[in-house]
């Protein structure tokens, strides 16, 4: 049998379901619920006659209902009336005696930067190390990238004999990105902690007393960075992620060239402005030229029908002296 009569949209945390009682039994109701992604599940209660909305995620939040009828009064679902909520419970954790809370299993608070995943009820030991493999790896790719730059920044800027000439040979703003990349990732990070540069975590651009000239690539000790992480991981964030960290020097370092308005932005500015006005100046010449031309052909046209009449002036006079050669002969 139908509801109280009425047509509406039930809400249900943010989702939208529409019922008519006149034909609708609750029933169908709880089956569109059910079917919905409102993440909640209805059933009635046949001990007390009543729909229950049970939350099917975790935490303690009220399960959010509106309703533009009169369904959700008549089933005491209105907001207030919580008899009818089966809300979830928050997951809890104690760690060294301080209790953490989530609304899921998943606890991120409790210890930074680690997340602890809840399996079931009880006690266990947790040891959290720091995870020296990823960082080995992420420190790898980085040399790896910066070598790769330096190997093109040498062959766009060469100039010597014994290699082609780069094309942007001469261009010192382009050396001073290799040099200043350079620095940020060599030169002294902090002046206190225990480690102060990245050659105390492994990260150099080679051995004390190495050849001159073979110092321009930066190589990663692993051995070294993984006794750094043991000893001190703290410290090794610090100095790689610190507000003035090696990265925050360098991120510096590659906006001022890479950003909108940085020297790269500029320079191609600049080298587009250049290029208009030497094409503005092209097209002035060849105008200038075709003007020349349209001239100069004007003028030995002019010369060329001179050249016809006097050439027919000449063999005028020349019969005319012809005949009168004859006649005075």
């Amino acid at each position: 049998s139908g509801l109280t009569s009425g047509a509406g949209t039930l809400t249900i945390n943010g989702v939208s379901i529409a019922y008519d009682t006149t034909t609708d039994t609750l029933a169908t109701v709880i089956s569109r619920i059910n079917s919905s992604s409102a993440g909640v599940t209805a059933s009635l209660n046949r001990g007390t006659d009543k729909l229950v909305l049970t939350s099917r995620t975790g935490g303690a939040a009220p399960i959010a209902i509106a309703d533009t009828g009169a369904l959700a009064t008549a089933l005491k679902l209105a907001p207030g009336t919580t008899d009818a909520q089966t809300l979830g419970t928050q997951a809890q954790v104690t760690v060294d005696g301080k209790t953490y809370t989530a609304d899921t299993n998943k606890v991120s608070t409790a210890v930074e930067g680690v997340t602890i995943t809840l399996l079931a009820e009880g006690t266990s030991t947790m040891t959290v190390s720091p995870d020296t493999t990823a960082v080995s790896a992420s420190l790898t790719t980085l040399v790896t990238a910066y070598n790769a730059l330096a190997d093109s920044l040498d062959t766009v800027t060469a100039n010597s004999p014994t290699r082609p000439r780069g094309t942007l040979a001469g261009e010192p703003d382009v050396r001073s990105l290799a040099l200043n990349l350079r620095r940020a990732l060599t030169s002294q990070v902090s002046t206190s902690g225990a480690f102060t540069t990245l050659a105390d975590i492994g990260l150099t651009s080679g051995a004390l007393g190495s050849k001159v000239g073979t110092t321009t690539r930066l190589v990663l000790d692993s051995a070294k960075l993984t006794a750094a992480l043991e000893a001190n991981s703290s410290s090794v964030s610090s100095l790689l992620n610190g507000s003035s960290g090696a990265f925050a020097s360098m991120a510096t370092t590659l906006g001022n060239w890479t950003t909108t308005g940085g020297r790269i932005s500029s320079s191609l500015t600049s080298i587009t402005s250049q290029m208009t006005q030497l094409d503005s100046r092209e097209a002035a010449v060849n105008t200038r030229i075709a003007l020349r031309q349209a001239s100069l052909e004007a003028k030995f046209t002019a010369m060329e029908k001179n050249l016809a009449l006097m050439q027919t002036t000449t063999n005028s006079l020349n019969n005319q002296v012809s005949q009168m050669n004859k006649s005075s002969g």
